[in-house]
């Protein structure tokens, strides 16, 4: 029973280290330090109280002690842990010259990553920074626990099953949980695999040995790593199934959860690596400026029209049509116009009676188009 609360958190931890959309909307503000915001996460809640009533139902069975109360404890160990975790991170990327400006915090790991520099050797040592801070943890722990009891040590070198933290909540209590706590997230984030530290910093390092290889290369060289990685933990899950003891969650069933977890981190990574640098690609490519752009040095430059191709064959085809209508008329206009002046002629002689209905017609239009021109003249 008591291996159960250790194999529950790994569950929840790998429910925490799964991405969401906005991370701000699903976590509540705890305060500023060196100028980053912290926030904690709702599954670190949802860790909490799952872990309380796990904590609740072992401290009714007979024996049990004061098993709630160890439990509550760890939760605040736990805390403590994934804070010092993310603070190294956040120390870290600032003396790189990178840049974060909020961390949340998930049961066992933060979920936001710090924007670095293009320098594949200062991201290695940004993501290997929070790791540290559990190995540093882990070493003041270690010599107490050594000095007390060096079989108080040894049991909790297991992640999955620690011995020795269901007593009374001593300080020996809250020192062995601290061990057992950063001990767990020290092994958990230094697999090479994504979504811990280790895959990231792994990353860094192909990009830094070969300086060549593209970002894209180097995640999908990590995928595969990882994919593989999956493969052997479902073989692990398989063998702890075959032989596991009846438990609230068995080992069998994390290892699965944690396979699950690292196939498609490591998916999910290959194509974010992918849409990052094709984004970045395309920000470096040459742009055509626009006729229509306007600089603040080219503010009192007139405009000046992009030459023209040329009418295509339609227009021109129209555009003949039209100047052949336009000289017909104008040929038509010119005749009428001379035949005018005949009638004039025979008017002056003969008088108004020798019109004939064509005649009078005729002067109509050529009346009605003079003052035409009349009206449209300047």
């Amino acid at each position: 029973m008591r291996s159960s609360v250790a194999h529950l958190g790994h569950f929840f931890w790998s429910v925490g280290k799964l991405d969401m959309r906005d991370h701000g909307s699903w976590s509540v503000h705890l305060g500023r330090v060196a100028g980053v915001e912290f926030r904690l996460h709702m599954s670190f809640l949802l860790f909490a109280a799952a872990t309380l009533w796990l904590g609740w139902q072992v401290g009714q069975q007979p024996g049990s002690g004061d098993f709630m109360a160890v439990t509550a404890a760890a939760l605040v160990v736990l805390f403590v842990s994934g804070f010092l975790h993310e603070l190294g991170h956040v120390q870290s990327a600032l003396r790189l010259g990178g840049s974060i400006d909020r961390v949340v915090l998930g049961p066992l790991a933060g979920l936001t990553a710090p924007s670095l520099p293009a320098d594949p050797r200062a991201e290695a040592v940004c993501h290997l920074s929070g790791p540290l801070v559990n190995v540093l943890v882990c070493s003041v722990c270690a010599p107490l626990l050594w000095m007390r009891d060096p079989t108080s040590l040894t049991n909790l070198i297991n992640p999955f099953s620690p011995q020795g933290i269901d007593g009374p909540l001593t300080a020996a209590t809250w020192i062995r949980l601290a061990f057992w706590i950063n001990w767990t997230m020290l092994l958990l984030n230094m697999l090479p695999v994504f979504p811990f530290d280790g895959g990231r910093a792994l990353r860094a390092v192909v990009m830094a040995w070969r300086p060549g290889v593209s970002p894209v290369l180097a995640a999908r060289f990590v995928s595969l790593f990882a994919k593989m990685t999956a493969v052997l933990l479902i073989v692990a899950a398989c063998l702890f199934w075959q032989r596991s003891a009846p438990e609230i969650v068995p080992a069998w069933f994390v290892l699965l959860l944690l396979a699950i977890l690292v196939f498609f981190s490591a998916r999910f990574e290959e194509r974010r690596a992918a849409a990052a640098f094709m984004e970045a690609t395309l920000r470096e490519l040459p742009r055509e400026r626009s006729p229509w752009q306007v600089d603040d040095d080219d503010e009192e430059e007139p405009f000046t029209a992009p030459p023209s191709a040329g009418p295509g064959p339609v227009t021109r085809w129209l555009e003949e049509r039209r100047q052949q209508r336009e000289a017909r008329q104008q040929a038509m206009e010119a005749e009428e116009e001379r035949r005018v002046d005949e009638i004039l002629a025979r008017v002056f002689d003969s008088g108004l009676d020798s019109l004939s209905d064509d005649d009078r017609s005729l002067l109509d239009r050529v009346s009605a188009r003079y003052r035409e021109r009349q009206q449209h003249s300047p």
